[in-house]
């Protein structure tokens, strides 16, 4: 199955951080506009009004209206040839039914001016904007031909007072020119209005960026291991940007910055990350390959995506807002897809372990919908049932990840000695009867002069030396090809008994650690139990492989089966070693039996953080 490796997911982002401090470099960095002094301009309450406006039109009806109010006669013989201007005085905002490829100009006096600079903010979208007054150039939005911002924030020096502007709109499409709502007055006139309109948003996203930094930091000093701190890195990035996202979304950092390509720019680039990173987040949580083959497909295309973008953007074929929107609906596709990917992972497949994330996701779902029911019934405004949406998300997901990257092994609790108990686990421990079978069986090979005489004595050995280090060393952790050789001497020494018992050994890997005489003890109960109850007939497998989230041991049988509900008992075999695993290794585990069909164990080791996986590792399916 297609996967990628943490390596090849790193390598992405940091490919697409660099195309886009590159895009920034490009496009963005000569564009800084340089403004004058803040100030004040008085007189401009009016400003959206009075405006000259002078395009071709498609619209037969407006034409026919227009060269009717002005007495224009057109001969059968010119038409087709008729000129199709229209000047009419227009209000912002107003949509206007302009031919495509034709230029639309507003024309207005510039009021009188008290101060040095004054500015105007125009909301515009998809098309150039050019400004003059009189005839000097005072903002262009186009100058390499490279971007077409939606907001606008032009400087009016003092000097052009009682001057003419003229703005110059082209590059829109067939449906015309909309233009949205004209900003005007003193800069600190403006931020009142922009505090209105945006402050909101403004102030939940420097909240967010902040936090996510304070998190960055924990993450940096908490001592655990990569695997355990990783969901914490990840899902403080995504915060981070979503925090810059709030900042950029509203009209305080235009304001303040007047820098609407580089905004554009950042906006893009960072909502394509933000789909990456919480793939990602999504990735640290499901074990299914399946599933995760699914999501690794997507960040892939996502990652294509932004470099086809790019490229469109690059020969003026896709503009920053338009990918800045298109990776909008992106988000929110991907949030949905994911959370009904993650309910048939934990419901249908019985996979508990992206619970945490599919609630964030159902959380910020929800916050969606509600903020999408607002904007149906017409009322518009600062987006702030998801901001909501994304504050619950995120604090969701840096619960868990701080739980995870603070997990510490419990210690263990000194009880008081108990000889008889002692007593008891030793004997369980040798398993005398087991020996005492074996010994009679050598004895019987060694009367008969069997060659098999030499391999059963090893066996008893092996069996009889690892069970006293069990005892002097209990929790002692070892390499796991030690616990398998104590395994199969057992696996060898019972079929000396049942020769109807076999067995099958799978270990594609045996490189890492596991608690002493952790496995023994389920392989034994599956012999004891499961094939024991199947009329002493059956087969027993051990296989160890590697999986992208760890290391995967399955001790299976198709023995007699049980009741799980039983694993509920602390006192059974079964659930004393599974919870072992769990709290010195954090080890996942599943056990899934079927009576009469029998059961499989299966046990997830986390690997550390030197064990990277190589190109020779074969995974198997889980």
């Amino acid at each position: 199955m297609f996967r990628l490796k943490e390596q090849q997911l790193h390598m992405l982002m940091w490919l697409m951080v660099g195309a886009s401090i590159v895009m920034f470099v490009i496009f963005g960095w000569e564009q800084i506009p340089k403004l004058d002094e803040k100030s004040s301009w008085k007189g401009m309450d009016g400003f959206s009004e009075g405006w000259i406006c002078n395009y071709e039109t498609y619209d037969e009806d407006k034409l026919a209206e227009y060269r009717k109010e002005h007495g224009i006669q057109v001969q059968e013989q010119e038409k087709g040839k008729e000129d199709a201007t229209v000047v009419e005085v227009v209000t912002f905002p107003n949509t206007i039914t302009a031919k495509k490829d034709t230029i639309l100009q507003l024309t207005r006096q510039v009021p009188e001016m008290s101060l040095e600079t004054a500015y105007v903010i125009m909301e515009l979208d998809n098309a150039d904007v050019r400004v003059l007054v009189d005839d000097t150039v005072v903002y262009d939005s186009n100058e390499k031909g490279t971007m077409t911002p939606t907001r606008h924030v032009i400087p009016i020096p003092s000097q052009f007072e009682n001057g003419t502007m003229t703005i110059r709109i082209s590059g829109f499409g067939e449906e015309g020119v909309a233009l949205g709502r004209l900003m005007t007055g003193s800069y600190n006139q403006l931020w009142v209005t922009t505090l209105q309109a945006d402050g909101v948003t403004a102030v939940i996203g420097l909240v967010l960026l902040l936090f996510a930094l304070c998190m960055l930091v924990v993450w940096k000093v908490t001592k655990n291991t990569w695997q355990q701190k990783k969901l914490l890195f990840y899902s403080t990035l995504e915060g981070a940007l979503f925090g810059v996202l709030m900042l950029l979304s509203g009209e305080v950092i235009s304001l303040i910055t007047g820098w609407n390509v580089g905004i554009y720019l950042m906006k893009a680039c960072g909502i394509l990350l933000a789909i990456i990173l919480h793939l990602t987040i999504v990735r640290c949580f499901i074990y299914k390959k399946k599933v995760l083959t699914i999501v690794d497909i997507d960040i892939l295309l996502v990652g294509v995506f932004y470099i086809s973008v790019m490229v469109l953007q690059a020969f003026s074929l896709m503009q920053f807002d338009t990918i800045y929107r298109i990776g909008l609906i992106l988000y929110v596709v991907m949030v949905v897809l994911f959370t009904i990917v993650l309910a048939v992972t934990i419901f249908d497949y019985r996979r508990k372990e992206g619970m945490p994330v599919f609630v964030a996701n159902v959380l910020l779902m929800l916050c969606m919908l509600v903020q999408g029911i607002v904007l149906l019934i017409g009322r518009e405004g600062q987006p702030v049932y998801v901001c909501v949406g994304i504050v619950l998300y995120m604090a969701y997901i840096w619960v868990y990840g701080m739980k995870q990257a603070f997990y510490v092994v419990p210690k263990k609790e000194e009880l008081p000695v108990d000889e008889g108990e002692i007593r008891a686990k030793m004997l369980e421990q040798l398993n005398p009867n087991l020996l005492f079978a074996a010994f009679q069986t050598l004895q019987s090979l060694m009367k008969n002069g069997s060659g098999n005489s030499m391999k059963m004595l090893y066996y008893i050995s092996v069996y009889f030396r690892d069970n006293i280090k069990a005892l002097e060393h209990a929790g002692e952790t070892i390499p796991f090809e030690e616990e398998l050789e104590h395994m199969i001497a057992y696996l060898q020494l019972q079929k000396t008994r049942n020769q109807n018992l076999e067995f099958a050994i799978e270990c594609k890997t045996k490189e890492f650690q596991i608690p002493r005489h952790s496995l023994q003890p389920l392989l034994e109960n599956a012999v004891k139990h499961g094939i024991a109850g199947n009329g002493n007939k059956g087969t027993v497998a051990i296989r160890a492989y590697t999986r992208v989230d760890g290391y995967g041991v399955q001790i299976i049988d198709d023995g007699a089966g049980f009741d799980t509900a039983i694993l509920r008992k602390k006192n059974s075999t079964i659930a004393k070693k599974l919870l072992l695993l769990e709290t010195t290794c954090q080890a996942k585990t599943e056990v899934i039996s079927k009576q009469g069909k029998g059961t499989v164990i299966t046990i997830v080791l986390p690997m550390l953080e030197n064990d990277l996986l190589s190109d020779e590792d074969d995974l198997m399916p889980s």
